[in-house]
């Protein structure tokens, strides 16, 4: 849909619920398949340096699951070994769901939904990770510049604050592109009958 033009690089390696399924149910044929046709290095982790920062893509539906070693270690091996931060470059984190924030949390002035994003979770969606693994991905990736998430289809902005910690991260929750989160146009009046 996006087509890369010259000096651009097109990154599609960040898999979301839609793509893959969520914790237990992502199976293993349909992360493959998000692998061969979206990712380069067969991988839905990745870290590399460009225009001056440190960008780390999570695959952070894998993470939740509980259940396919295959599924759930390949980014929990990545977390783990984040290699130490260059002090010369900032870094950005994206990942499909949100990072655990409290209840009703205010999400910002430019949010078109009069609710926050909040903690819950149903058949192939959460709507933010928990709060272990939230802190658990903040703490392995130190320092981190800021967040973008987009799981929610709406604006939001959060600032995370981190225990023991002066800085906080703000986390950006970015409108999704598609047609269906299009606000609905208001209807024009009826001009009256017509045959």
């Amino acid at each position: 849909m996006f087509p890369a033009f010259e000096g651009t690089r097109m990154i599609t390696t960040v898999p979301g619920n839609h793509d893959i399924g969520l914790g237990d149910g992502i199976s293993l044929p349909r992360l493959n398949r998000f692998k061969d046709y979206f990712t380069d290095e067969n991988t839905t982790s990745q870290i590399f340096e460009t225009c001056g920062f440190q960008l780390i893509l999570l695959d952070t539906p894998s993470l939740l699951n509980t259940q396919t070693p295959e599924i759930h270690d390949p980014p929990a091996q990545f977390l783990d070994t984040i290699p130490d931060p260059r002090p010369d470059l900032p870094r950005i984190l994206f990942t499909h769901i949100p990072l655990y924030r409290p209840a009703d949390t205010p999400c910002g002035a430019y949010r078109e939904s009069p609710r926050p994003i909040f903690y819950g979770a149903g058949y192939q969606y959460q709507n933010t990770l928990p709060p272990a693994l939230s802190t658990r991905i903040l703490d392995a990736l130190w320092p981190v510049s800021a967040v973008f998430t987009g799981d929610d289809h709406d604006y939001c902005v959060v600032e995370h604050e981190m225990e023991g910690r002066r800085e906080s991260v703000p986390e950006y929750t970015v409108k999704s592109f598609s047609m269906a989160m299009v606000p609905a146009p208001p209807i024009p009046p009826s001009p009256g009958r017509w045959y």
